[in-house]
């Protein structure tokens, strides 16, 4: 376990596109952990999150635990 933490690299080193690869990588890990109720009010202000798409986000049927939808 010890040598799982010392193999990570540091974020601050890593560069934009390996950044976005580890994202990649990890996106399901990422997606278990993510509470729309929580993301979806920063998404509004950054305006990055159109209506359309919080509608597709609560609505989704891939979030089987009701607390993840809203």
């Amino acid at each position: 376990m010890a040598e799982s933490v010392l193999n990570v690299p540091d974020l601050k080193d890593l560069e934009e596109e390996e950044l976005w690869n580890l994202i990649d990588d990890n996106r399901h890990a990422i997606s278990l952990g993510v509470r729309p109720c929580v993301l979806i009010p920063y998404l509004r202000q950054a305006r990055v999150l159109t209506d359309l798409d919080e509608d597709e986000i609560l609505t989704c049927s891939s979030f089987t635990n009701r607390a993840m939808k809203t």
